[in-house]
C-alpha cells in the first residue's frame, strides 16, 4: 500500500490496554518495506494507510537484540469513519489544526488522523464504539491538553466534538 507508516510502540504493559507513546516511526516504500533504527528492547510495530486500522492486539511484539528482525505486518480495511473537530473547550467556534487525533476500539483496533487548518478530521474506523482523544501529545505544541477518558463515539458518528483545554501552567 502506499503512503503507509509504520509506528514502533513500547512493549504492551500490565494494566495498560493501548500502545503508548511511539518511539519511532517511517514510511514504508512501495512495496511495503519498512526499516526502523532503534536500541535494543521490545517493541510492537503497527501498520498505518489510509481507510485502513491497525489491530494491536494481533500485532507481534518483537524483542530486539543487535540482530535484524524481519517481519509481516497486516491492515484491516476501515468500513465506516467518525467525523469531527477538536475545538478550545473554552470556544467552541476555534478549531485546532493539525492535532494527531488516534482512536481506539474496545477489540484493540487503532485508527489514527489530524485535524485540518480547522480542527476538522475524519478517522476510518471499522463497526462498532471508539474512544477519541486520549492522547495529548499532538496538542502540547500549541498549548493545549485534552481530556483523560477522551470522548467515546461509534462507527458512522458525525459532529463528534473533542475539546481540549488550554494550559495554565508549566513546570
Amino acid at each position: 500500500l502506499s503512503n503507509t507508516v509504520v509506528i514502533l510502540f513500547p512493549a504492551p504493559r500490565a494494566g495498560n490496554h493501548g500502545p503508548g507513546t511511539p518511539v519511532g516511526a517511517v514510511v514504508a516504500s512501495l512495496s511495503g518495506s519498512y526499516s526502523i533504527s532503534v536500541p535494543p528492547g521490545t517493541y510492537v510495530p503497527l501498520a498505518f494507510g489510509s481507510n485502513y486500522v491497525a489491530d494491536y492486539p494481533a500485532s507481534p511484539v518483537l524483542t530486539l537484540g543487535s540482530q535484524t528482525i524481519n517481519t509481516n505486518l497486516a491492515l484491516t480495511i476501515a468500513t465506516s469513519s467518525i467525523t469531527g473537530r477538536a475545538v478550545d473547550a473554552a470556544n467552541s467556534g476555534f478549531g485546532l489544526p493539525g492535532v494527531f487525533e488516534p482512536a481506539s476500539s474496545q477489540s484493540g483496533q487503532i485508527a489514527v488522523g489530524f485535524t485540518d487548518t480547522n480542527g476538522y478530521f475524519n478517522l476510518p474506523v471499522t463497526s462498532g464504539n471508539w474512544s477519541l482523544g486520549g492522547d495529548d501529545s499532538g496538542l502540547i505544541v500549541q498549548g493545549y491538553v485534552g481530556s483523560q477518558n477522551g470522548v467515546n463515539s461509534s462507527a458512522g458518528s458525525t459532529g463528534v466534538m473533542i475539546p481540549s483545554y488550554r494550559s495554565t501552567a508549566m513546570f
